[in-house]
């Protein structure tokens, strides 16, 4: 019998390990400096803790990014499975010169608040990144930019719409292009496929989670739908989930933003994206599969030209060189984020920033 919890939410999927590789660990360079800090969200009454990395090189301004991580609560390094990619991120581009801000999510490592957040709250957090970007001097406060994995590269495009003044572009690594409920379908789909569930089974189970789904489209009222998704899973898993585990089910699907993703549509926001956008698939990725997400944002890229989309062979949902992109194989796997993957970044937010770093004179 297949375990139903570790297909409901993209984090319940990630197995965890001890293992690193010397690429992730590794935090002192000659070539930047990085420094722990503490921002004010002064309207929410929470403080974040994060690291800010920028080239050793005075009087200076280099283009920057704030990295935006994936569901579930996850420190500033985004650690999972014994890998650091957002580490890895950022000691490559800050060794190439660009500002990496990177923050605990709330409720993880030196950040305070709840960990039960809503896009409201992860957007709130952007805003007061970016403004802590904009104040310092080795920043181009003209070339800010986002980069969102996996739920980040939701946060993303919405964060660059409400503040085109702030967010001059935006990349996104497996970032979601179609519905939340059709994403969380054709992931449950992939999973169980490629773990060798038969046909019928992979329809059958897909059939009744979509019915809890169609649930959280429609009730607004946070008591009554739990009522609802309580009955739905007592009526049609009865069989499959011990009565005792239902409520943990109905706790992880009813978190606020779980249910303001599976009523997402993140395509309907790219459409509206006016800063230039970088969408990075894997072929391999089973949790936000590539085909089905690129084919969304290739579509968009026929009528905007700030719109590109690029899928990279054989990497997973973490941008390693994947056998099978199953989630079990996270750990298994010595190298983390892999170089074709951070030289495309990099490259790419080069192009867009004109590649020099400006003057303070310049600016002055």
């Amino acid at each position: 019998m297949i375990n139903l919890k570790c297909t409901f939410l993209l984090s319940s999927l990630i197995l965890c390990s001890t293992h690193s590789s010397a690429q992730q660990e590794k935090v002192d360079s000659l070539q930047f400096i990085s420094e722990d800090i503490i921002i004010q969200n002064n309207e929410e009454k929470i403080e974040l803790g994060g690291t800010i990395t920028y080239p050793n090189k005075s009087d200076m301004q280099y283009p920057a990014v704030i990295l935006l991580s994936g569901s579930g609560p996850q420190d500033r390094n985004s650690e999972l499975a014994g890998h650091k990619p957002f580490l890895s991120i950022a000691n490559h581009l800050t060794e190439r010169d660009i500002v990496v801000l990177r923050m605990d999510d709330r409720g993880v490592g030196e950040s305070t608040g709840s960990k039960n957040v809503s896009f409201g709250n992860l957007l709130s957090d952007v805003n007061i990144m970016l403004d802590y970007l904009k104040k310092q001097d080795f920043v181009d406060s003209d070339n800010i930019g986002l980069i969102g994995h996996s739920l980040g590269g939701i946060i993303a495009p919405m964060a660059a719409i409400d503040h085109p003044d702030k967010v001059n572009f935006i990349i996104t690594l497996a970032g979601p292009s179609i519905t939340g409920k059709e994403l969380m379908l054709l992931q449950k789909q992939t999973v169980e496929t490629k773990m060798g569930i038969d046909e019928e089974t992979v329809k059958s189970g897909n059939k009744k989670i979509s019915g809890a789904y169609d649930l959280m489209l429609v009730e607004t009222d946070i008591s009554i739908l739990r009522e609802k998704l309580t009955t739905y899973f007592q009526d049609n898993y009865k069989d499959e989930i011990p009565e005792a585990f239902i409520s943990t089910v109905i706790d992880q699907l009813t978190t606020p933003w779980f249910i303001e993703f599976i009523r997402s549509n993140p395509k309907k926001t790219i459409e509206n994206l006016n800063c230039p956008a970088l969408f990075i698939y894997g072929d391999s990725d089973v949790q936000v599969p590539a085909k089905e997400n690129s084919n969304s944002i290739l579509e968009i890229a026929q009528h905007k030209n700030n719109i590109k989309a690029v899928t990279l062979a054989k990497h997973n949902h973490l941008f390693q060189i994947s056998e099978t992109g199953l989630p079990t194989e996270y750990a298994t796997i010595k190298e983390g984020i892999s170089n074709e993957a951070l030289e495309l970044i990099t490259s790419w937010i080069l192009e867009i920033t004109k590649t020099s770093a400006k003057y303070h004179s310049e600016k002055n």
